[in-house]
């Protein structure tokens, strides 16, 4: 039962079944999100950020990074964005 249950001990419960902590499973969708308006539009690096639900374009390189090798700004020409290790 979850009801009545810590913000601490929910964030343990779902790293244990995701693998992955609450903020890294978030900016993994945002970073999915903002990589699909990337490669999809000629919107700037701004309004990808913003769209996606980052504070700004340094926050979205940040999660970027984490998730791919190439940075958005390049994997726009690039015919595929490549998953780093």
């Amino acid at each position: 039962m979850i009801a009545h249950t810590s913000a601490r001990h929910l964030s343990r419960l779902f790293n244990e079944h995701a693998g992955m902590s609450v903020t890294d499973y978030v900016n993994r969708i945002r970073v999915a999100l903002a990589r699909e308006l990337v490669e999809g539009t000629r919107l700037d690096m701004e309004r990808v950020a913003e769209r996606a639900g980052f504070a700004s374009s340094r926050q979205l390189r940040r999660a970027w990074g984490r998730f791919h090798a190439l940075p958005p700004s390049r994997a726009r020409g690039a015919k595929a964005v490549t998953t780093a290790p």
